[in-house]
């Protein structure tokens, strides 16, 4: 049965019936559903360790840069490239977000 039959149904002010309610679960395909949300929960989770991985790095490069001395043009420089491949990271990864992709 096609949507348009199970619409035309239930607009006749009839009751729905268990019936009714199988057709529209067997309809949702919960196991593909799973897998997909399963996907994507596994790549948010890797997502997430990177970004923790990233942010340490960054945090270990900056108290060794503050340990040395901070005039030193080279390290700074080392460091804000760092900063700016993390923010990088983090744009690209928001950017489909941002335009209503995943």
């Amino acid at each position: 049965m096609d949507d348009e039959d199970e619409d035309a149904r239930l607009a006749d002010d009839r009751p729905v019936t268990p019936a009714d309610v199988l057709n529209a679960w067997s309809a949702v395909d919960l196991p593909s559903v799973q897998l997909a949300l399963d996907e994507q929960a596994t790549a948010i989770a890797s997502h997430t360790e990177q970004r923790l991985e990233s942010r340490k790095e960054l945090s270990a490069l900056t108290k060794a840069f503050r340990a040395k001395n901070p005039h030193k043009d080279a390290e700074r420089d080392d460091l804000l490239k760092h900063y700016q491949q993390a923010i990088d990271q983090v744009s690209q990864q928001c950017a489909p977000r941002a335009h209503g992709q995943s």
